[in-house]
């Protein structure tokens, strides 16, 4: 009885995750139009283009506290879209984490001391997050196949469950770091147009 209500609560859980990884993903698409419209409509705002000349023998104040706001404003943006990215993935392996646990509990029809639940207080480093980042560009994740799980050892599961465990861990604590610095740059940015405005 026990074993049945664990299974049903990762079903449960499986589901909630693929419901989150669908949602953010409509959040990336919207972001990526907004974000190419906003452009857009700025690349033809004539005010700031006409007045913007900078040189670099003799700088003013002006055009460099703009150009300054301007690069603050395109690092924040684009730490943004970092953090969706990172968000989907995270959401996306917690899933699969979980979906994994329901199948391992019904393959070998136990709820005990099969998988290892995530109590990891590693501290990561920029290293860390930068690699993380790579691999959900550039690489393909090692999932675990229920193939793996029918056939393999039980050892061979672990170890990739626990490096999933890991990634995820990495993504989001690249999620809330990158968060500060999106904000600490937005803020940046806009204290530098409103010193802009007032000289």
């Amino acid at each position: 009885m026990e074993k049945e209500r664990e299974i049903e609560d990762y079903k449960k859980r499986n589901s909630e995750w693929r419901n989150l990884s669908l949602n953010h993903l409509s959040i990336v698409n919207n972001t990526f139009t907004s974000l190419a419209l906003g452009f857009l409509v700025f690349v033809f705002k004539s005010n700031i283009i006409s007045d913007f000349t900078i040189s670099i023998l003799c700088a003013d104040t002006k055009p460099t506290l703009i150009f300054c706001s301007l690069l603050f404003i395109l690092i924040s943006i684009s730490i943004g879209l970092l953090i969706l990215l990172t968000r989907l993935y995270d959401f996306r392996i917690s899933r699969h984490l979980a979906l994994t646990r329901q199948r391992v509990m019904s393959h070998y029809n136990s709820t005990k001391g099969l998988l290892p639940y995530n109590n990891s207080e590693r501290k990561y480093n920029f290293c860390d997050r930068f690699n993380a980042l790579c691999k959900i560009i550039f690489c393909k994740i090692d999932f675990i196949h229920i193939n793996e799980i029918k056939k393999k050892e039980k050892i061979f599961i672990k170890e990739k469950f626990v490096k999933l465990q890991g990634f995820a861990n990495i993504l989001g604590s690249a999620t809330w770091r990158w968060l500060k610095l999106q904000i600490f740059s937005l803020l940046i940015s806009i204290i530098l147009y409103w010193i802009y405005i007032i000289i």
